[in-house]
Parts: structure tokens; C-alpha cells; sequence
């Protein structure tokens, strides 16, 4: 099963900035890398949603919410 999910990263600086994903669902407490605008940066997840089916082919979407480390 494909999964889709929208990174949202709060960065230090009190912005949000929103990076698509697909692949491995990260879990709670994990550390993933982004590419925001203009650099990469490092964010810990601290909260995932409840998977939603998009379609009958079994493609997912998540949204999952990191702060920058």
C-alpha cells in the first residue's frame, strides 16, 4: 500500500511550511528530513492523523505535524 502524507513542519521562526510526501508513514518521536524552501532541514513528528482511504486502489492520506529540530 502507497501512502501519501502532507509533512507539516513548524519551524523555529513560528512559520509552517507544508512538504508532500510519499513512502513510509513516520511515527510519533521520529526525526525526518525536509526540503523547505531554500534549505533541508531536520523536523521531530509529534503528531500523526488517522489514515483516510483516497481511492479503491488503496492510496492513502495522512496529514503528520513535526517541529523543526
Amino acid at each position: 500500500m502507497r501512502t501519501f502524507y502532507a509533512l507539516n513542519v513548524h519551524r523555529k521562526d513560528g512559520s509552517w511550511h507544508r512538504h508532500l510526501m510519499a513512502g513510509e508513514l513516520p511515527k510519533v518521536g521520529d526525526t525526518v528530513p525536509a526540503t523547505l524552501p531554500g534549505e533541508e532541514v531536520k523536523a521531530k513528528v509529534d503528531r500523526v492523523t488517522e489514515p483516510r482511504l483516497l481511492d479503491e486502489s488503496s492510496e492513502v492520506a495522512v496529514k503528520v505535524q513535526a517541529d523543526e529540530v
